[in-house]
């Protein structure tokens, strides 16, 4: 056997190997998921999956209906539609109310990470870690003055098309930023930002989207309320969203009271 041989054929027992490992982490976290479904479902915890990777489709969710949908509606068209309560474009969230709708709806993060600008330090602002908390066991509810509506910022509403590293083009919409991440720019993600929401972008090359799995609560078009929980849809574990493709599973119960 020639040399040449011989490392043909460890390339390709390497490349294998390394294929029969990633789809054990695949097997073995579709059976870890199946069994946390089996036990939200025991708790009444409802759960959809989002796709929200192309930038300006928003995902419109509606929680008494248990359904998202992306066709058919336009970020115009939501601000007079009371059939949403949750609107999702990749690190991106709405809710139907203040600037986003004309609906009662509002949002509340238990569990708030905020930049301090002092010494640029990660401090949680919430009275309690909520992020491993079963759902269907936290039993506090946000106060009147909890509740934040939707203002008006900036969002990356079209991917850079040319060379090199873009973001794109932004655009403003009405936007929860109890639920969005704030950024020192809004305009860009290599600053970092004030305030973590339940997902955003994190600086790095590419910039990866995070999760943040505390407890948060929406106010419905209707009043009403769901608690809900974000979690990551990749099917990896550890695997983690990046600036092509975003993937979330939404674990709520509706209506609370």
């Amino acid at each position: 056997m020639t040399k040449k041989v011989f490392y043909v054929l460890m390339a390709l027992c390497i490349s294998v190997l390394g294929f029969s490992c990633r789809k054990k982490k695949v097997d073995d976290n579709i059976e870890r998921e199946k069994k946390n479904q089996k036990e939200l479902e025991a708790h009444d915890v409802k759960t959809l999956e989002l796709e929200v990777t192309k930038f300006g489709a928003w995902l419109w969710i509606n929680f008494e209906k248990g359904v998202a949908v992306n066709a058919g509606m336009t970020v115009d068209q939501a601000v007079e539609s009371d059939a949403w309560d949750l609107g999702v474009n990749r690190v991106y969230f709405k809710t139907n109310g203040g600037k986003s709708g004309k609906g009662k709806g509002a949002a509340f993060h238990t569990d708030p990470l905020i930049k301090e600008k002092a010494d640029q330090k990660d401090v949680r602002k919430g009275e309690e870690r909520t992020e491993g908390v079963k759902l269907w066991m936290y039993k506090k509810r946000p106060a009147e003055s909890d509740w934040v509506a939707d203002t008006e910022e900036y969002y990356n509403n079209k991917p850079y098309e040319g060379e090199g590293m873009n973001y794109g083009s932004f655009e403003k919409t009405g936007l929860n930023l109890a639920l969005s991440t704030t950024y020192n720019n809004p305009q860009e993600f290599f600053g970092g930002y004030m305030q973590f929401g339940i997902a955003g972008f994190v600086p790095g090359m590419p910039p990866k989207a995070l999760v943040d799995e505390s407890i948060f609560f929406v106010r419905c078009a209707n009043g009403k309320v769901a608690m809900c929980r974000l979690r990551n849809g990749q099917k990896a574990q550890g695997q983690s969203n990046s600036f092509s493709s975003i993937k979330y599973k939404l674990d709520y119960i509706y209506p609370v009271e």
